[in-house]
């Protein structure tokens, strides 16, 4: 036994040692360290205090303090729909979509003015994108075509960019040296008296967290992020108040807000970015479902929505209207550092996010489509990039 310690002891000082030296190596150089050899005396500069910046730059020029508050305070509020006039934000592509099928301004006028962003729509008119189909369709569209530019753009992780990047694949390799060493431990001293009782708490703690969500979460809180409000939500063809939470860049459910944020969260520490998009209101609904429908070469069932159970046209990949987990809040469209994770079980299986949240989704309470039955990952209406808290 001391001989063992004694060899765990000398491999940890070995392994400390070689880290410190490999970080001292790798440690990027500050600015004052790449001074030349030569002394520059320092020369001081009359800082003009009286400029104070009033403009923040983003992705459509620069917006002044005042707009971007009127942009975030609109990016808060659940997508805008009325009988003629339905406006979404997308952060990713930094606009608001906006499809108006009035003959006139007049709402589109009243909305803006409503929402404070009258001198935004003036300014940056760049930041409106006028659409003829639901803005939830056309954003998704345009950020999946986002999405695919980049990574054409970026092809692939495993090139470093950068020296910072080439430093920590150096220490990376390090690591991989370093794993490959079998390091004894002393063996643990087994109670034979409470080793039935410890493998079956193990066993019950492994086992996945099934959320048995309610239906109107208005009254739950957000336990983490940011409050969205309360929209219309739909369940089995039933219109239900929901209460929305923005976490990590998704709008979802006030009731897995917490599962959420602890999920991307486990991710990232892993080097994964997920995020996705989860509710969706009763016209992105449609217009998934009329898209999905019309891929299949499938008519599918005709206004109104929704209809009564049973009474709906199947559509593969396109839930039915009133009949999404997305419009609970309780799925997510998954991407992967950028990408949405591919549709088909046979690609997505290579995806190293869809890998990740095969082992541990369920611990959070979320779950592939049709729960990892071989029948469903041949279906035609699989989508590795959606899990929900049902697997539906």
């Amino acid at each position: 036994m001391n001989k063992k310690f004694a060899i765990i002891i000398s491999f940890c000082a070995i392994v400390l040692v070689v880290l410190l030296i490999s970080l001292a190596f790798f440690r990027p150089k500050t600015a004052s360290e790449t001074i030349t050899s030569s002394v520059i005396a320092p020369t001081t500069i009359p800082i003009d205090r009286s400029f104070t910046p009033t403009t923040q730059s983003t992705g459509i020029g620069l917006i002044e303090d005042d707009a971007m508050s009127a942009i975030e305070a609109s990016r808060q509020k659940p997508p805008f729909e009325s009988d003629t006039l339905s406006v979404e934000y997308s952060p990713f592509l930094e606009s608001f979509y906006v499809q108006n099928t009035a003959t006139d301004d007049a709402n589109l006028k009243q909305y803006l003015a409503d929402n404070n962003l009258t001198d935004v729509f003036q300014k940056h008119p760049e930041a409106f994108k006028f659409v003829t189909k639901k803005p939830s369709l056309a954003i998704d569209e345009d950020e999946k075509r986002k999405m695919s530019d980049r990574e054409q753009d970026f092809p692939g992780t495993g090139n470093a960019t950068t020296e910072q990047q080439k430093q920590i694949n150096a220490l990376s390799g390090l690591f991989g040296i370093m794993s490959n060493f079998s390091i004894p431990t002393p063996e643990p001293t087994i109670d034979r008296t409470s080793s039935s009782a410890n493998q079956t708490q193990v066993a019950q703690q492994s086992q996945p967290t099934t959320i048995s969500y309610s239906a109107d979460t208005t009254n739950i809180p957000c336990a983490t992020g940011t409050d969205a409000g309360t929209t219309d939500g739909y369940k089995n063809g039933q219109r239900i108040k929901i209460r929305l939470c923005r976490v990590r860049g998704s709008v979802i459910n006030s009731q897995v807000s917490k599962q959420v944020d602890s999920m991307f969260g486990a991710a990232s520490l892993v080097g994964l970015n997920l995020s996705g998009g989860s509710f969706r209101n009763m016209g992105g609904q449609i217009g998934i479902y009329q898209s999905w429908c019309q891929r299949n070469g499938i008519v599918g069932s005709p206004p109104p929505y929704p209809k009564l159970p049973g009474q709906t046209i199947r559509c593969p990949g396109g839930g039915a209207p009133g009949y999404s987990n997305h419009q609970m809040g309780l799925a997510i469209d998954i991407s992967c550092n950028g990408s949405l994770i591919p549709q088909k079980y046979s690609s997505a299986v290579n995806n190293p996010c869809f890998k990740w949240l095969q082992a541990n989704a369920g611990k959070y309470g979320f779950f592939e489509v049709g729960l990892g039955k071989e029948s469903s990952r041949a279906s035609g209406g699989y989508e590795g990039w959606h899990w929900s808290v049902n697997g539906n």
